[in-house]
Formats: structure tokens, sequence, C-alpha cells
């Protein structure tokens, strides 16, 4: 899963050059917190602590859709972690699993770039929902692999037990008569 996220926060740096931060946040698991997917070391990203603003969280899980802030000091101003970061436009977009928001990627841009556009926001949307069926597909496939293990280890616990219980030793009797 680690080279699945390094390669959709590649895409996503690909698709929008103006983005200073993108930043994608899962649900961590029976809770309504989201949490930073580990960031590859070295990156320009793994420099600065991820932070999904509280405010962007809160409106697009209210509003269950993709945002879009040109202007971030315009429309949320008393959002500090918006202001203290400098940020100027901000792209969220929902990764959805079973109805139910279980990430969501943050793509950000500081003062002096270009703000995103609607445009942007269609495509991030677009890449959201695949990106979202990827996951899926992963958790689902680790699933397997994990049941599957546990099928093999059982089966072998019990063909050892069989060995043991019905081997060719404990059929034969241990009186003296059957001995001979």
């Amino acid at each position: 899963a680690g080279e699945l996220f390094r390669s959709t926060v590649s895409l996503l740096r690909s698709y929008f050059p103006q983005a200073t931060h993108v930043d994608i946040f899962t649900r961590e698991p029976g809770t309504e917190r989201f949490v930073p997917v580990p960031r590859e070391p070295g990156t320009r990203d793994a420099e600065r602590p991820p932070a999904l603003s509280r405010t962007l969280q809160d409106q697009l899980l209210s509003t269950e859709r993709s945002l879009l802030v040109e202007d971030a000091r315009a429309l949320f101003p008393d959002a500090h972690s918006l202001s203290r970061a400098g940020i100027r436009s901000v792209l969220c977009a929902p990764l959805w699993n079973q109805g139910k928001v279980s990430g969501i990627i943050q793509i950000s841009t500081d003062h002096g770039k270009r703000p995103f556009s609607r445009n942007d926001l269609e495509l991030l949307t677009v890449f959201a929902h695949q990106v979202a069926l990827v996951f899926e597909k992963i958790r689902l496939h680790e699933i397997l692999q994990d049941s599957e293990k546990k099928t093999r280890e059982e089966n072998l616990y019990l063909s050892r037990q069989l060995d043991s219980r019905y081997s060719v030793d404990n059929i034969i009797g241990t009186s003296p008569a059957m001995q001979q």
C-alpha cells in the first residue's frame, strides 16, 4: 500500500503542478478521526507535518462533496490552520468506501501560486473515485491473504494432530500379547 500512496502523490503532483502540499488522510478504523498517510522520507512534503484543516474536513463531511476553495483567507477567515500555513487555495476530495468517506485527498497552494479551478476540482474528484476503488481492492486483497495464511496454519495444525492421533504406532496395542 505504501508504494500506491507514493505513486498517487506523484501523479497528483504531475496533474496539479501549482500544488505546494499533497496529503492523503485515511479514516482510523472504528472512529471519525482521519490520520495522515505516511510520507516518503526526503520528499518536500515530508519536511512539514500533514494537517487536515478541521474546517475543510467538517464541510466536506457535511456536504459529502469535493471542495474547491479559491481564496482560503476570504472564505474561512477564522481557520487558523489555513492562515498559519499560508494556504491560498485548496482542493479536497473524499475517498468513498461502501457509502462512507474512508479518506480525504487534500491539495493546497501557498500564496503567490495560481489558485485551483473548477476544472481542477472535477479532475481531482474523478481521480479520488479511482483511488478509492484501488485502495478498497488492496484492503480486500490483504484480508484475503490473511485468511489464506490462517487457513494454511490451521490445516497444518490439524494435519499434525491427525498424524499423531492416528499414526500406526497408536493403532497397534501395547499389551505383551500384541507386542509378540
